[in-house]
């Protein structure tokens, strides 16, 4: 089991990293290396099935670790964390009966400091049970308690040992040279670690199991901001289906999945009553070919009296159904709005632009240009004698490319009643525009509009014209007069 090798890392590390400082002669070295092995040994204690923190206990199973009343899946990178940061102390030395007798326990272990503010570690058979005590003043080690409980033992009747343990991590922390060995860092993390509690340890994740990317054959997406549609991810296509010519986007149709498996929620609504719920803003449902594995989350605004990103998840697997509840962040809550378009690759221009040919308004003479991209950027003038009394202002076309290489916002399409179409009938429904230049690239054209709030691209298709839009608001990105792009 998973949850054991990890328990059993954690005491090799205590055991391995072990010595006595050579002022204790051989015999006694030995002596307390033996009762230090075999007090943090768990061998013949069973198989690990929880350790426990004053205000949490959190159980080791075959489906994982959950923590108790409530029982609810924990969250294993947190668990584990947690068990990897006790794997990090190592034992310096064991103190003898002898040196506790002589300054007394007080000494080591605060007497404030209750047998009920600990870590166990429960097996079948017994317990592991540390408490740790005082910090050492002049080193940054401190003691720790460990008592080794056998089932029907009292804690009285336990084996007992008090050792002198430190933390071997690497760690980067700032204070004065001078003082570094009083650091405190460690052990105040390790104090810490006893004020966890459970709601520290959920599951925050809205389902506990999904298909495989592979598996999957469709999602559905249904918002109140865009149309629904359906991602097919066996063909790996789109419903409403992509444009004439818009290739569909395979990256980020397994991106996006990927993204909604790995949403992990701010909080967990232990025993959620769903019928408080209100205010459905989104739906996402989705599927393996199987059919027997189905999912669904449904994104409200509203929990009781509670404001915020609920979602709510019921997933199906081999007829059995299970629910939670868990409010999500902004950023995760943006994935419910997605539009069809995320899915197509609307982009009309390849990245890093080496050349293109430009027609500004206005002009007769169509300008070849080509573009360094290594080091300067420099824009330069291809062609006949005519065109090179033309020279180009590099940060004008500079910022072109940049825009040009840009994703538009969106893309929608106007038909075209004939090929004497002019870019009247593109812009059909727009009371304003202005056309700043035609551009020419790998065998299309687009004409470039500028209207009060946005850059269009508008290219000439068989039948139809496709406008590629991008929301600049009040500031363009590019210059909009063709004196800025160059002069004779």
């Amino acid at each position: 089991m998973k949850q054991n090798l990890t328990f059993l890392a954690i005491l090799i590390a205590l055991i391995s990293g072990a010595y006595i400082i050579h002022e204790v002669g051989e015999r006694k070295a030995k002596e307390a290396k033996e009762s230090s092995t075999r007090l943090l040994n768990s061998e013949g204690m069973g198989e690990f099935r929880a350790f426990i923190l004053p205000s949490v206990k959190i159980l080791s199973t075959p489906q994982g670790y959950y923590v108790d009343e409530p029982r609810v899946r924990a969250d294993s990178t947190r668990v584990q964390a947690v068990l990897n940061r006790l794997s990090t102390l190592r034992v310096r030395r064991v103190i003898g009966e002898e040196e506790i007798a002589d300054v007394g326990m007080s000494h080591f272990i605060s007497p404030q400091q209750k047998l009920d503010q600990k870590l166990k570690f429960v097996f079948d058979s017994g317990e592991l049970v540390f408490r740790i005590g005082r910090k050492i003043d002049v080193d940054r080690a401190f003691y720790v308690e460990v008592l080794r409980v056998y089932s029907g033992q009292t804690y009285d009747e336990a084996q007992r040992i008090l050792a002198v343990v430190f933390d071997a991590s690497v760690r980067q922390t700032a204070y004065l040279a001078s003082e570094a060995h009083r650091d405190d860092t460690a052990y105040r993390e390790f104090i810490s670690l006893f004020a966890l509690e459970q709601d520290f340890f959920y599951e925050t994740a809205p389902i506990l199991s999904a298909p495989r990317l592979e598996d999957l054959a469709l999602l559905e997406i249904d918002n109140q901001r865009n149309r629904s549609f359906t991602i097919d991810y066996q063909t790996q296509q789109t419903s409403p289906e992509a444009y004439h010519g818009i290739p569909y986007d395979s990256e980020a149709m397994e991106a996006y999945y990927y993204k909604l498996l790995r949403i992990k929620g701010t909080e967990l609504i232990v025993a959620p009553s769903f019928d408080l719920l209100s205010d459905l803003r989104s739906q996402v449902y989705f599927r393996d070919h199987s059919q027997d594995r189905e999912y669904s989350y449904y994104l409200f605004q509203n929990y009781a009296d509670r404001e915020g990103s609920f979602l709510h998840t019921i997933s199906r697997e081999a007829g059995e159904r299970s629910e939670r509840l868990v409010q999500i962040s902004d950023e995760d809550r943006s994935l419910f709005f997605r539009n069809h378009q995320d899915f197509w690759n609307i982009n009309p221009f390849e990245r890093e632009l080496r050349n293109l040919s430009i027609l500004f308004h206005g002009d007769e003479e169509v300008k070849e240009l080509t573009f360094r991209r290594s080091g300067r950027f420099e824009a330069q003038v291809a062609g006949g004698v005519q065109q090179r009394t033309w020279t180009p202002r590099h940060q004008s076309f500079y910022k072109l490319l940049t825009f040009l290489e840009s994703r538009p916002d969106f893309i929608s399409k106007v038909e075209r009643a004939s090929q004497q179409s002019t870019i009247d009938d593109a812009m059909v429904g727009v009371d304003a525009y202005r056309r700043l230049m035609r551009i020419f690239y790998e065998g299309r054209e687009f004409d470039l509009i500028q209207t009060s709030r946005e850059l269009v691209l508008v290219e000439f298709s068989s039948g139809e014209f496709l406008r590629y839009h991008y929301l600049v608001g009040r500031e363009f990105p590019i210059p909009l007069l063709k004196a800025e792009y160059g002069e004779y």
